[in-house]
Formats: structure tokens, C-alpha cells, sequence
């Protein structure tokens, strides 16, 4: 009984021990190291990973203490062999998932964001890294147990026919949130104009949905995967941030439009010269269009260095092309619909059988 008692205690001494060890280590030498990575390297992602480590050590050095506990006490063997399964799983389980978080934090290190925007590794590329980590470390707590995984796939593969086609609309929401993803046509921090012409930035894609943020009200728009996906959509930053800012006017059928175009690709050098956010290489040129029901209508064509910067300079130029074509008597007319009456009086049936006009 005295040494059954001494297994115990000394079982115990050990587990505390084990716990001390981890603690200090926890509190000098990672930290130690952490600070000197940090000084040493510009990067902070080692020193990252190795803080990330500050949490699970103590508990893997006492998992190490209950383990070296189990060979100092005397207890059965089927008792001993199912403690030290429950210890191992417990490791496979902290593991996996400290091991998840820090391929998570790897893959937003490595892929480069944009300046001050949010990483490109979107919430559905997270949650499937993290999602396929946890299942592989599934596999090998089964397998601690002795548990086959190759009938426990077999029926899955026959129950995941029927999931499947009840979770048709969040499997299609995860799916177009990963091709979109993959395929680069959008990405995190991108301004985007969406099928109802609204502009918005896209602030990430999650599993089911895609957050974006209004760009004018900065009100959150949340729109199910799919159907963003299935929309037609203009993405201002790609292939370039610069963008084109073309203003539209029209002026009066009397109008000198070699004075028109002199004057709108005036104020055009004016904005690309002193208003923040255009390309002063940039030289504006004039377009008409077409003869529209009021005047004849025009486009200047200015360019910026993003979409932002773009609303700035449209409202700048537009006051100022209200401002030049006022001094130099250029008209914009108002909408104006004008009836010639001789014209509707010649030739208009049932002139001759009494009809009266205006």
C-alpha cells in the first residue's frame, strides 16, 4: 500500500513538474526567442509562429508529464493502454489545430496584399485550408483508436449523394466563392461595379456569401456567392487602377465647335495639372457623339489614377466646364422639344375635310 501510495505521489510530482517546465519555457525561452527574432529579421511572421506556440506548450508538456505519470504507476494495463490513447488524442487534437492556424497565417503572409488593403486570402480559402488540416487530423485520431477509415469513406461517399442534393444552394455559394477566388477576376480591396450599377469595394468572400462595402455610403452589401458570381461585373482595378473619367455635356446647335472642344480640353489640362489623383501625362481630347433631341452631344475624356480619385476629378471638371462655357457664351441647352406647326399644318390628312389646327 506505502508504495502504491509513493507511485502515486511521485506520478503527481511529475505532472507538475511536466507543467513547470512548460511554463517556464513558455515564459522565457519562446518569448527570448521571439524578441530576438524580431530584431533580427523584418519579416514578423517567425516571430509570429513562434508565439503561436505559447499556448499549446504547456499543454503538450503536461500531456508529456501524464504519460511519463502512467509508467511510474501501478495500474492495469488495458487501464494504462486506454490513458495513453486518450493522451495521444488529445495531442492529435491540439495539434491539428494549432497547426491549421499556422498554415492559415502562412498563406496570408505569403501571398502579397495590396497597400493598405486586406489580404487576398479570402474567408473561403481559410475555412477549406483549415477545414481539410482538421479532417486529415480526423483520419489520424481514428486511426489512434484503431478505427478503419475505409468503410466510414465508403458510407459517406453513399450519404454525401443525398446531402449533397439538399445543400444544392450553400454547395453552389461555396463552390462559386472558391472559383472566384482561384480565378483572380476579383480580388479583396478591388472596386467593383455590379449588375445594378452600384459601385462598391470587395471587402472579402466567405464560404456562403461575399461582403462588400458601399464605396459613397460605406454601408455593407451582402450578396450570396452564386449569385455574384452569375452577375456581369466591371472591376476598375484590373488590368490597372488608372482609370478613364468621362464627362459627358451637350451644347447648343449654334455652338462654334472648334471653340467647344478648345475650350472643354482647356479646363481638361487644367484638372490633369492641378487636381490630386490625375495623370498629368495624360492629355484630354474631345469626342462628339452624336446630335442629340436638345444639342449636340460631347464626351471629354480625362483619366485618373484609381476609381476614388475619379469621382473627385468628374465633380472638379464639371464645375469648371460650367464655369468656361458661361464666360466664353457657350450654351448647354435645357431639354427642349419644339413643334413646327407649318409643317404638321402641310400635307396633314383631313386638311380639306374641316379640320381645324392651331
Amino acid at each position: 500500500m506505502a508504495q502504491q501510495n509513493a507511485s502515486w505521489l511521485a506520478a503527481f510530482v511529475i505532472v507538475l513538474l511536466a507543467a513547470t517546465a512548460g511554463q517556464l519555457f513558455r515564459t522565457f525561452a519562446l518569448e527570448r526567442l521571439a524578441v530576438m527574432l524580431e530584431r533580427r529579421t523584418a519579416s514578423t511572421l517567425d516571430e509570429d509562429i513562434i508565439r503561436s506556440l505559447r499556448r499549446p506548450v504547456v499543454l503538450w508538456a503536461t500531456l508529456g508529464g501524464f504519460y511519463l505519470a502512467l509508467l511510474v504507476v501501478h495500474v492495469d494495463p488495458d487501464v494504462a493502454e486506454l490513458g495513453a490513447d486518450v493522451l495521444s488524442s488529445v495531442l492529435i487534437i491540439s495539434i491539428t489545430v494549432w497547426f491549421a492556424e499556422v498554415v492559415v497565417r502562412l498563406l496570408v503572409a505569403i501571398v502579397p496584399a495590396r497597400p493598405g488593403q486586406a489580404s487576398p486570402v479570402t474567408g473561403v480559402v481559410q475555412n477549406v485550408v483549415r477545414i481539410f488540416i482538421m479532417l486529415v487530423g480526423l483520419v489520424l485520431l481514428l486511426g489512434n483508436f484503431g478505427i478503419s477509415v475505409a468503410p466510414m469513406l465508403t458510407t459517406l461517399g453513399i450519404g454525401g449523394l443525398a446531402v449533397a442534393l439538399g445543400l444544392q444552394e450553400t454547395l453552389a455559394n461555396v463552390f462559386a466563392g472558391m472559383q472566384m477566388t482561384i480565378a483572380r477576376n476579383i480580388r479583396v480591396g478591388d472596386i467593383l461595379r455590379l449588375g445594378d450599377g452600384e459601385e462598391a469595394v470587395l471587402e472579402d468572400i466567405g464560404w456562403r456569401a461575399t461582403r462588400l462595402r458601399r464605396l459613397l455610403t460605406s454601408a455593407t452589401v451582402i450578396v450570396p456567392n452564386a449569385k455574384l458570381g452569375a452577375e456581369v461585373i466591371t472591376n476598375f482595378d484590373l488590368p490597372t487602377p488608372e482609370v478613364g473619367v468621362l464627362i459627358d455635356v451637350q451644347v447648343h446647335y449654334r455652338s462654334d465647335l472648334e471653340q467647344v472642344e478648345a475650350a472643354a480640353c482647356a479646363v481638361g489640362r487644367e484638372i490633369m495639372a492641378e487636381i490630386a489623383g490625375s495623370v498629368p501625362t495624360h492629355e484630354p481630347f474631345v469626342r462628339y457623339r452624336r446630335f442629340a433631341d436638345s444639342g449636340i452631344e460631347l464626351t471629354l475624356h480625362l483619366r485618373a489614377v484609381g476609381f476614388r480619385e475619379s469621382l473627385v476629378i468628374r465633380h472638379e471638371c464639371i464645375k469648371r466646364l460650367a464655369t468656361r462655357f458661361a464666360r466664353d457664351g457657350i450654351v448647354i441647352p435645357y431639354p427642349i422639344y419644339a413643334i413646327n406647326f407649318d409643317q404638321e399644318r402641310a400635307g396633314a390628312p383631313g386638311e380639306h375635310a374641316g379640320m381645324i389646327h392651331p
